[in-house]
């Protein structure tokens, strides 16, 4: 059996949750390839049979940079979307039996969902705020004209976005019912 995981993961334990599934699959002789967008460190990487780096830098916002944000929000998420459409079609392309697809720094529920042919299983590692609590209209007061409307339509597009990528896995798992 082979296996391909992608992860866009910061350091921390649904990373570290990761590594141990991978090590846990390793274990039974299956082939575990790993596809990344964040640096993984040597002996992280001992783990794989390969590891697929594909760096993206994708720039904070700190608030007080209206060019920054919208910049982020538009080209940085369209360059992060044909990225993660290259993998899908690499891993399609390698034959592997399962896609284990895990959470993005990004955008909660990776675009590589929507593009991938392989049997895809999506690790919902904790819930998905903006999927299931977060009320769109509840924005801060300090927020107003333009710059409401504006959050108002993002938080209604991403919301659409990560709903729809989420949905095109072919399963879900979680690590708890709650989750």
């Amino acid at each position: 059996m082979r296996v391909a995981i992608f992860i866009e993961l910061p350091k921390g334990g649904a990373l570290n949750s990761v590594f141990d599934i991978a090590k846990s699959l390793v274990d039974k002789k299956i082939i575990v390839d790993l596809y990344t967008t964040v640096p993984i460190e040597n002996s992280e990487k001992k783990i794989f049979s390969n590891v697929f780096y594909y760096p993206i830098k994708i720039r904070e916002w700190s608030g007080n940079n209206w060019k920054r944000r919208l910049f982020r929000d538009t080209v940085e998420n369209i360059r992060l979307y044909l990225l993660h459409k290259k993998i899908a079609l690499i891993i399609d392309k390698k034959k592997y039996d399962i896609a284990f697809i895990n959470p993005s720094k990004h955008i909660e529920s990776p675009f590589i969902l929507r593009f991938l042919n392989t049997t895809s299983i999506m690790y919902s590692h904790d819930p998905y705020d903006r999927l299931i609590y977060d009320q769109i209209n509840v924005i801060p007061n300090t927020i107003n004209g333009v710059k409401y409307y504006y959050e108002v339509a993002y938080r209604y597009a991403r919301k659409f976005v990560d709903k729809s990528n989420f949905n095109k896995a072919s399963k879900i798992i979680a690590n708890s019912y709650f989750t």
